[in-house]
Formats: structure tokens, sequence, C-alpha cells
């Protein structure tokens, strides 16, 4: 649905300075993200605690915007010489302005709105619901967890009626804030998932807040619930309007309710569910079994069933949902220790998330490092009393717990629990070697500053860091699943420090997304991750001929590619005593790196034929140009060879094994090779060609400003001032350099970063530990964020810079620069 400059001004009751014919199809709050997009875009510059939105006119201008919405404080005759074909819609209000035409496109959407309220679970929630739904109907959801004042209206100002549905969640932390929403969102069906502490302290008890959410309530024709929450099921009912809606309700105790849940069995992580709807019953296997999760999954059904989606549809999505990643930063810490970090909710619930995934992380001890919860207003000591039980059930082993209430609660915990009053007392009691090989939660309320002692635990001081968004790998991995057929399985290459992202954190992360196996180039690489508690089938790519006895001693899988390493290791395993031992036969069918010719094949078959000491798991090749189209002819020779290869050996040995040949370029360009595995590697971190347009970033390589200072006309820059102007600059100096993996080739303004919403060309050489930026009339500061690559510049186009491939780039930032693990 497009607009014009003139139709907007109309909607907002703006003041039009401009073009009035100036179309417009996309709205932007974000400087870094309408730059993406200019074309038929429109930034609304709101304004802001830290930032406000008027600072980046003239820089999104120049990057092609033409629309914008300000504040009528701001004078558009100011730029009007900057930006002469711009058209500023003036306004009271910026964010009224938003909301209004979020209102707008609502009303004109002809298909059905959905609004998901609640105290925990509205995003996962959303979520499943709309992946599910998205099976049989056009659906457009929120992104991520957009629920706030701009959140919401940026969500809803997407809907057009090429969509049947809209699915948006509506969150609150103050009085009157839902009911802006509720002109907004204005549902027809409306969702209350549960009530709990979270934000409790802005008001005076559970039913006023309950009362509060309710108003999104007010205009819907259904209302689904849960009676089982006492305090929601009497406020609906008492209330007239309310009451006279179309409740649809969910329970799993035994009152009446239009669809009942009964948990059959709680085995082995999963929950077998009963689900009784209109006299008519059916099963189901969650793959989860934490209470927060069975009951998301119950709401999940509720809302499908009362839309009249098919218990099929449910049961075949459900059981194979994945997980919606929760907004945790895990870092490496000090000692071997692996931080958690999650300040963003303070309550019973919240705490109780995190918990359930620290319990699916093995192989370490556990520590839990809480403070005082602010969001609540119930007793003091059931509130502890409930969270030193759900610290128990966790399997921790340590707790240190601060803050003056839950010090008064200290009877509740488990003996050898530390407590501590304020945040500054912990840190002098603090020391080092108290910490180690640990995984540390740390979940606290922002005003104990939490940050403080992480500040001690990180493992450097290094202000640089390599981010790796989980979230967006994962998504990156299921749409590579999304173009395979039911049934191929998928292997992760987390070789060469898993692409420069963390073995560890990254292997343990694709295990909990379902990762078939994964793959190592050496057999220290898999030693390394059966210690980190990685249980999952890992094979050795090119297993070092003396070491053979780690690969049984640690369960792992070589990939076997000469005659004398296959003698070797049927030696190891006779020595071993170990019979059927799973092997993966690598064929070189034409790209001669490691692997077996075809003239090898008769002797191979003749020694796997005698020998029952090894099973063949797999037999595989890797294509040699799989991204180039100029050399398809011979990618598919490579496969039709491999294939004959396969068709001797299986027909020899009398049974099947596992096929597979394609890396990440080679799953989107040739889905005939699929077979029954694909092998996952830098695709997984969105470094993949420019056709799968669905990729997300995963890697971003940041650091922050040391020093800005003025550099006179004339002067050089760093080593042999190799790099002068003709006038005065700005220059700011960045800690990294060439031992940080930044390629030289970047100086000398031959590579560019991203500062205070700008590319800046590097000027000079690049030193071993820093570089220097020209940042000239930028207003930059020492602290100001710089992006190497990462959302603004892509991997790609460092690589092109230095003329070579996106793989060097992210494996060559040495194990010095800080990773940080972004759940969101």
């Amino acid at each position: 649905m497009i607009f014009s400059t003139g139709e907007i001004s109309e909607i907002v009751s703006g003041k039009l300075t401009g073009p009035d014919n100036i179309p417009v199809s996309r709205y932007f709050i974000d400087s870094r993200k309408a730059t993406l997009i200019s074309g038929e875009s429109l930034f609304i510059a709101l304004e802001g605690q830290r930032t406000d939105g008027h600072n980046f006119i003239v820089s999104l201008y120049n990057s092609g915007i033409r629309a914008f919405i300000v504040s009528k404080t701001y004078m558009p005759g100011q730029v009007a010489d900057l930006c002469p074909d711009a058209a500023f819609i003036a306004t009271d209000n910026t964010l009224a302005a938003l909301q209004k035409l979020a209102a707008n496109k609502r009303k004109r959407f002809k298909g059905t709105v959905i609004a998901i309220t609640g105290s925990n679970g509205k995003t996962i929630v959303k979520e499943w619901f709309s992946d599910i739904l998205g099976k049989v109907s056009a659906v457009l959801r929120s992104p991520r967890s957009y629920n706030s004042q701009t959140g919401v209206p940026l969500s809803v100002i997407n809907l057009d009626n090429s969509y049947e549905y809209g699915v948006f969640e509506a969150g609150m932390s103050m009085p009157g804030e839902i009911e802006k929403l509720e002109r907004i969102i204005c549902p027809d069906i409306a969702v209350f998932t549960n009530i709990g502490e979270a934000h409790q302290e802005n008001f005076k008890d559970i039913e006023s807040k309950i009362k509060e959410k309710l108003v999104l309530f007010e205009n819907s024709k259904t209302i689904i619930y849960s009676p089982g929450y006492g305090e929601i099921d009497r406020l609906i009912k008492s209330d007239k309007v309310l009451s006279s809606k179309r409740l649809f309700t969910w329970t799993f105790d035994n009152i009446n309710a239009d669809v009942c849940f009964r948990i059959v069995s709680d085995t082995g992580g999963k929950v077998i569910l009963n689900v009784l709807y209109r006299n008519a019953d059916f099963r189901l296997a969650l793959p989860y079994s934490d209470s927060a999760s069975v009951e998301n999954a119950a709401i999940v059904i509720t809302m499908l069933l009362s839309i009249g989606v098919s218990e099929k549809i449910i049961v075949g999505n459900l059981e194979q949902i994945k997980p919606v990643e929760m907004r945790m930063e895990q870092k490496e810490g000090i000692n071997g220790c692996t931080l958690i970090e999650d300040y963003y909710n303070s309550d019973p619930a919240a705490l109780g998330i995190a918990l359930d995934y620290l319990k699916e992380m093995t192989g370490r001890k556990k520590r839990v490092i809480i403070s005082d919860f602010v969001q609540h207003r119930r007793g003091q000591s059931n509130i502890y009393s409930e969270v030193a039980s759900m610290i128990k059930k966790s399997g921790v082993n340590n707790t240190i717990c601060i803050g003056e209430d839950i010090f008064k609660a200290k009877s509740s915990f488990e003996k050898g629990t530390l407590f501590f009053r304020t945040t500054e007392d912990m840190l002098q009691w603090y020391s080092p070697l108290m910490f180690r090989n640990e995984l540390i939660l740390l979940k606290g309320a922002r005003k104990f500053e939490f940050e403080k002692i992480s500040s001690l635990l990180v493992l450097k001081a290094h202000i640089t860091t390599l981010e790796i968004n989980l979230k967006n790998l994962h998504d990156n991995l299921n749409t590579f699943r999304s173009m395979l057929s039911p049934g191929t399985m998928t292997m992760a290459m987390v070789k060469a420090f898993a692409y420069g992202g963390g073995p560890g954190q990254i292997s343990e992360w694709l295990v909990r997304c379902g990762i078939d196996f994964l793959a190592v180039a050496y057999i220290d690489e898999g030693k390394q991750l059966r210690e980190a508690g990685i249980s999952t089938r890992i094979v050795v790519m090119n297993p070092d001929p003396s070491s053979l006895k780690v690969v049984i001693d640690e369960d792992l899988e070589p990939e076997i590619f000469s005659l004398e390493l296959l003698e070797k290791f049927i030696g190891e395993l006779r020595c071993q005593g170990v019979k059927d031992y799973p092997v993966h036969i690598k064929i070189d069918s034409g790209m001669h790196r490691l692997g077996f010719m075809e003239r090898d094949i008769p002797a191979l078959l003749e020694i796997l034929k005698s020998e029952s000491r090894v099973r063949v798991a797999s037999v595989f090749s890797h294509l040699a140009a799989s991204e180039d189209p100029s050399l398809d002819a011979e990618t598919r020779k490579q496969a039709r060879r491999y294939l004959d290869i396969c068709s001797r050996i299986e027909d020899q040995l009398g049974y099947g094994f596992i096929k597979h040949i394609l890396n990440s370029a080679g799953i989107i360009r040739f889905p005939e090779y699929h077979f029954d595995m694909v092998r996952l590697g830098i695709g997984l971190y969105g470094a993949v060609p420019a056709d799968m347009k669905n990729s997300k970033n995963v890697l971003s390589f940041r650091s922050s400003v040391s020093q800005v200072k003025t550099v006179k006309a004339g002067e050089g820059v760093g080593y042999g001032l190799t790099d002068s102007s003709d006038k005065d600059r700005e220059i700011a100096i960045i800690p990294i350099g060439y031992a940080d993996g930044l390629n030289r080739m970047m100086g000398n303004g031959n590579g560019r970063v991203y500062i205070k919403s700008s590319y800046v060309p590097i000027v000079g050489r690049i030193c071993m530990d820093m570089f220097m930026a020209d940042v000239s009339d930028l207003g930059v500061v020492a602290g100001d964020s710089v992006e190497i690559f990462g959302d603004r510049i892509s991997v790609y186009e460092l690589a092109e810079r230095c003329n070579t491939i996106p793989y060097e780039i992210i494996t060559s930032i040495p194990p010095r620069v800080k990773r940080i693990y972004l759940y969101e």
C-alpha cells in the first residue's frame, strides 16, 4: 500500500513543506535501517533521551531518503538548501504521528488482527502461532518483541491486504500505555497469556494491572484466556462488555473450558500432551518439558483451534517447533568460565526461563548470581522461597545473592549460598581464583549494576569484539532447511574455530537447534567439543594417523580418504577390540584435494568387504566450484562421477549409507543433489551468494574510538606518513590492527568503516594494534562505536577490497578478540 507525502500529511494532521507526490511504502525510525532501503522510504524523526532523529536528516538525505516526519520545533528551512527536493511533514509529536499512520493502515486492513498480551510468553506464543498458521495462510507478525509504543506501530504499519492475518504483541510497563496500543491494533481476537510480577512496581496490585491489559480487549470479537488464572477469569466475566464477547478458553485444570489439556507423560525432555476439544481428542509430543513451554504450546493450540486450523496441521507442526531464543549475551570468562548475562527482566518468571536455559548446558559446574527482584509487590518470603526452590531444582552448584530483600530471606536458600547487601560488597569479596571452569548466570535488576561484576569475570578487557547473533544463526539454518526435502539431514562445519565464532558456543547452540552432525578439521577440535559436553555425532575431516586412539576414546567419526589411513584405523580398532565403528569415506570426484580416486575404489572395496571392524556411515565428496555458474558443467560431471562410485560401493557392501556432496552455495544452486544430507559452513553466518535473499548477518566485528585528534593540512598519518591531505582533518584512532585480523590492504583509503551513522575511509597504514579513520565534520568522540563489518558493511565487501574471500576474513580474527554471543 503506497501513500503520497500529501496523503500522509493529511493522515497525521501535519504541515507539509516540499513535494506532495513523493511515494512512500516503507517507514523507519532507525537511521541505520533507513539507509539500507532508500526508495519510497519515510523517516520519522523521534526524539529520545539519548538520541534525536533530527540529527540524522542530512545524512539520510544524502543516502537517498526524500520524505521525513519532523517535529514543528525542527525548522525544515534550516536544511532546505541541503535537501532541496525533500518533503518535510511537521507535527506536534512525531511518535503520535507514527501511531496515527499505523492506525490508518489498520483500518484499511480487511483480514483478521490478533493481539497477544500478558506478563510472559508473548513473543514465543506469537512466533509459534505465526509459524504454524503461516503454513496455511498469509501472516504478518510483529518482528522479535516489538510490543512497545514504537514497536507496535512499526509492526502494524506494514499491514496490507496481501495478508490474511496480522499478529502483534502488546506490552506495557505503565498505566495508560495499552489504551494507545488498542487504538493502533484494534484486534479482532485478543489473547491473554498469563499474569505475573513483571512491571508490578507501577501498579498498586495485580487487579489493576489486569484491568489495564483488558483495555486491549474492549473492541475485540473473541477473547482467549485460561480460567485457571482466577483473577483474569473473574474480571472478564464481571464486565458487561467483555463477558458478552466470544470467550474461548483453555485449561489444565478440571474446570469447564473450550479446550482441555492433560499431560500424559513427561520423560526424556519431551511431553506427551492430550488435547480434548468438542468431544474429540488428539495427542501430540512436544519437544520440550519445561512448564513455560508447555503452557505456551497450550495457548498456541487454543488459538489455532479458535480459528479453525485442523488437528493435522497443529500436530504436524507443533511437534517440530523450534525454540525462540532469549535475549541474553554469552561471553567467554576468566579461568575457563562462560558468562551468561541476562539483565532484561527482573522477576521470578524470567529467572525461571534463564535457569531452564542454563539447565540444558552440560559438562561444567553452574553458578547463579542474582539480585533483589524489583518488579513485584508480593510478600518477600514467598518470592524468595520460590526462587530458592527454582535454583535448587535447576542443578546449580553455587549461588550468590545480592540485595537487602534477598538477604532477609537467606534461610530459604541452600547451605553454602553467599549473601551480600550491595554489589559493592560482593566486589570487595571477589577474587578471580574463586571462579574456575563454571557456567555463570548473571541475573540482576538494572539498579544493581551487574555490569561491574561482568567486567571482572569477562576474560579480556580488549574493547574490540566479534558479536555472534545466535538468533540469526538459527534463522539461517532454518532458511537452508526450508530448501530441503523432509528427512534430509544437516551437518554443520565448525572447523577453524567455527569460522571465527568459537567452536564450543556455536556447537552447543547448533545442537540445541537440532543439527544432525558436526564436523571439525582435526582430532583435537573434536576432543575439545567432547570436553565441552557436546554429545552429537562429530566427524573429523583430517584425522592425524598418530592420534587415532583419541578418535575412538572420544567417540569421534573419522573421514577416511586413503587406503593407508583406513588400514591404520582398522589396526587401532583391532587393538581396542572394537567392531562396526562408523567411518566416512571421502571421494575425490574432481577437486583433487583429499579423497579416493576412482582407480582406488576396487582396493577400497576389498578391504571394506573383508573387514567387520568398520562400517561405512557415509560416502561423500566436495564440489570444486558450486558457486560458479561458468563451471556448472564441471560440477555436474563431478556429481555424476560421485554417484557412479556410490552405486558401486553400495552394490558391493550390500547396505546403504548417507550420501552428501553439497556445501552452502551448492544447496542453493543444485537442489537435485541434496541427497541424504547437506553440509553447512559459512552460509550459516550469512556469507552466501546474493541469490539467497533471506540470509541474515550473524557476525559483527566492532570496536570503539580511543581518541580523536586534528591533523593539519599537509601532514601525513601513520607509518611512513603515506596519507596526507590539503585540508585539516579529524582523525579517529580505533584499537584494531592486523594482529586482530584486519587486513593491511584496508589501509590508505582502500577500506572504510561505519562510525556515527556514516561510512568513513581508513587513512594511513594499518598498524599491528590500531588503525586511523577520517571522521572530519561528524562530531565523533572517544567511545563512539565502530563497525568494521556487520549489518552495514558486509564481509563480502571487505573480501573484495582485500582481494580475498570471506572465509579468510572471518577466520583471521584471533582468539584475543572477545566473542559476545547475542540472544534476542
